[in-house]
């Protein structure tokens, strides 16, 4: 699920700003701006019923612009926002929640809340074929 998520990010960053780098794990040391870096924060994961857990994930997608203006960043901001109305992955629709933005160090951090819910299999056990009761009167 995780994966599905982020793959889905990435190919929505990739198809509408091809020229940009764009890390999914460790930012490198050197590398060439403009550039995303996009990572999935976990902060909740609670079963809610016998077979089912919902998990709440913050998605950070880090944006390293060319010109390091707040300007730039600004617009940005718009243009991720517009981009990720929904997160469509092999494994669902995702709706994201709560766009916000902020300024660190001339870089931007674009975040969305992603709220899933998984249907988890029952696992399966030996079935009884036969049950001896005894009881006595």
């Amino acid at each position: 699920m995780f994966e599905a998520i982020l793959d889905a990010i990435i190919s929505v960053l990739r198809l509408n700003f091809p020229t940009h780098k764009i890390y999914d794990e460790k930012i490198q040391q050197g590398f060439d701006k403009p550039a995303f870096f996009v990572r999935i924060l976990p902060v909740a994961n609670e079963f809610t019923g016998r077979y089912r857990r919902e998990k709440s994930l913050i998605i950070d997608i880090t944006y390293f612009g060319g010109n390091d203006t707040n300007l730039e960043n600004y617009k940005m901001a718009d243009d991720l926002g517009d981009l990720f109305q929904l997160v469509t992955t092999t494994q669902g629709v995702y709706m994201p929640k709560k766009q916000r933005y902020q300024i660190v160090d001339g870089d931007l951090h674009f975040m969305f809340d992603v709220d899933v819910v998984e249907i988890l299999k029952e696992k399966e056990g030996p079935v009884i074929q036969e049950i001896n009761f005894n009881k006595e009167v």
